[in-house]
């Protein structure tokens, strides 16, 4: 079965520090694409995103210009292999030039993740940014902001968030379930059956 492989480039405004440090703090990361992430800025550490839709392990760390992540979704497939992800940082003037190198995609694949990098990532990502920049808040401070979360008491925070998070999306889930289709089609055919009359009781006529 052959793999696949793509690459997509966009600029963000916010400068490569402030990226470095939102894509590898749970919180940061959270805010930035607007779902539950989990994630430290630790090589060797595991990481979540999308409510557990991704999951991997950071395998490679250069402090604001790169990151390497192996990388896999619910839906790869029983037995296959973890995919690798190069996140490159690269300062322009308009903020920082974002590449993504995704490779080793289970065949078939690789288009949905394409799409899913521009919808999920890249677009919210501008989005969020393009907010911090219009409200005056400058990069650096940012960057503080979200390393100040990164801390130990502050990742306490962040852990104990997510698990309410967690806990507020199952109760949810269980309190929208999926409809039945099945009893969908019994209950619209009582509604087009005939309502039977009832047959008048006995005695009920006028004697002549």
């Amino acid at each position: 079965m052959a793999n696949e492989s793509i690459r997509i480039t966009s600029i963000i405004p916010a400068d490569p520090p402030t990226l470095f440090v939102a894509w590898l703090d749970g919180a940061g990361h959270s805010a930035m694409t607007g779902s539950p992430a989990t994630s430290e800025a630790r090589v060797g550490s595991v990481f979540t995103a999308w409510d557990g839709y991704i999951s991997g392990k950071t395998k490679l760390i250069e402090p604001g210009r790169r990151i390497v992540q192996a990388w896999r979704t619910t839906e790869f497939p029983k037995g296959a292999k973890d995919s690798l992800l190069e996140i490159v940082l690269e300062a322009v003037p308009q903020g920082t030039r974002v590449t993504l190198v995704h490779t080793n995609i289970p065949e078939g694949q690789g288009s949905d993740y394409e799409v899913g990098w521009t919808e999920y990532y890249l677009k919210p990502m501008q989005k969020f940014f393009s907010q911090a920049v219009r409200q005056s808040v400058a990069p650096p401070a940012a960057a503080a902001k979200i390393a100040k979360k990164a801390t130990p008491r502050g990742k306490a925070k962040v852990r104990a968030a997510a698990k309410t998070s967690k806990k507020k999306s199952s109760v949810k889930a269980k309190a929208r379930p999926a409809p039945k289709l099945g009893a969908a089609k019994k209950k619209v055919a009582r509604k087009a059956a005939p309502t039977p009359r009832r047959p008048a009781p006995k005695g009920s006529k006028k004697r002549g």
